[in-house]
């Protein structure tokens, strides 16, 4: 697995997204050293969107990381 994906899990502070979730996911491209964003979500189940989000990357051949930012 060449391609590293790293989803950022933290506590919206959104309040206009309050009703959609409690938690805001940034899903980043971080290949060699790389920082693009690919795509930002809005939950109240972290958990099952990382298990989707694994569960793609590893059907295509990429490592997915989490990193939790809630200090929960």
């Amino acid at each position: 697995m060449n391609k590293i994906v790293e989803a950022r899990v933290s506590i919206s502070t959104n309040p206009t997204t309050a009703h959609i979730g409690r938690y805001f996911i940034d899903v980043r491209d971080v290949t060699d050293g790389a920082n693009r964003r690919m795509t930002t979500k809005v939950t109240d189940n972290p958990a099952a969107f990382i298990t989707e989000l694994t569960m793609a990357g590893l059907a295509a051949g990429v490592m997915v990381q989490m990193v939790d930012n809630t200090g929960e």
